[in-house]
């Protein structure tokens, strides 16, 4: 307790009561949550607050950007992320957030990237923690948001290590079908991760699709994780951390889990297009079965072509 320094600017804490769950900083006036895990900083001292308690693998320190591994009792540093530009995105580490009615923290961060057909995509996945839910992941790609969750029963009837796009199998009761297969490096990590994750990690994955869900598989060496994930509207995402659409990254396309949804100016197009295509038939069907009506009779001769000019 005499050790204790503030989460936010490092400043030694004077606890006003030893039972207390929350204070705030003298300095600074941060609100500190006391009942968190604690671990110090090996490279500058700074007390660093963990979320997920012992659920957490690693931390990176806000104030001198040491990525820590704290899955074992002494923390131990992996490296260092101050040469790292943070990814442009409209969140940080400690927002807050209300989504399908639950309060979260975002706790972590994490960027995906590959290279395919000469083209780079990334992926960026925040994880968020709840007291009371604990961690699920919203991702980021491409513009578009998903939930995910780690499962703790897994598909029996297919190997993802040899699946091929296209395939179909079942799980859940749902048809999945294999949507893509490849791999891809952590290019970026922040606050905490539930495991030991460093830059230029490798991980392979395999991800299925039925409409709104992904089932997603992921793999390194001999350890496999399946998350499946539900697509969340841009419209949720924004009212539950409580910022404006226009704040949100640009969407250039649809989501391999993106549901179609049947808007009434669609209900209202199609029925028009309906009219219109039994209108044409009828139209078609009566040129067929109605008799024709005789003009005239014309006669050519092959004098009537040659005394043409």
């Amino acid at each position: 307790v005499k050790a204790l320094k503030c989460f936010s600017c490092g400043s030694p804490l004077e606890i006003p009561d030893l039972n207390a769950e929350s204070m705030s900083c003298q300095y600074c006036g941060s609100n500190l949550d006391l009942t968190l895990r604690r671990v110090s900083c090996p490279g500058c001292g700074a007390t660093v607050p963990v979320q997920g308690g012992d659920s957490a693998g690693s931390v990176v320190c806000s104030h001198c950007r040491s990525q820590l591994d704290i899955s074992s009792e002494e923390p131990s540093v992996l490296g260092s992320l101050t040469s790292k530009a943070r990814p442009r995105i409209p969140f940080k580490i400690g927002q807050e957030c209300n989504l399908r009615g639950q309060n979260y923290r975002i706790a972590g961060h994490i960027r995906f990237s590959e290279i395919d057909e000469g083209q780079y995509y990334h992926a960026d996945e925040l994880l968020l923690f709840s007291k009371k839910a604990g961690y699920k992941w919203l991702i980021l790609e491409d513009g578009n948001f998903s939930l995910s969750q780690e499962l703790t029963q897994r598909p029996t009837t297919i190997t993802p290590l040899y699946a091929s796009q296209k395939q179909k199998f079942h799980f859940d009761g749902r048809e999945w079908t294999v949507f893509d297969t490849g791999s891809s490096k952590i290019t970026w990590v922040d606050g905490e991760l539930p495991w030991v994750a460093e830059l230029g990690d490798s991980t392979a994955y395999m991800d299925a699709i039925n409409p709104p869900y992904t089932l997603t598989a992921e793999w390194a060496k001999e350890e496999m994780e399946w998350y499946q994930a539900e697509f969340i509207a841009r419209e949720e995402i924004a009212k539950a951390f409580k910022m404006s659409e226009s704040q949100l990254p640009y969407v250039p396309g649809v989501a391999p889990n993106q549901p179609f949804l049947t808007t009434p100016f669609r209900r209202q197009s199609s029925l028009v297009m309906a009219g219109f295509a039994g209108l044409f038939l009828l139209f078609v069907l009566w040129s067929l079965v109605k008799m024709g009506r005789k003009c005239a009779n014309l006669d050519f001769s092959t004098k009537l072509y040659s005394e043409e000019y």
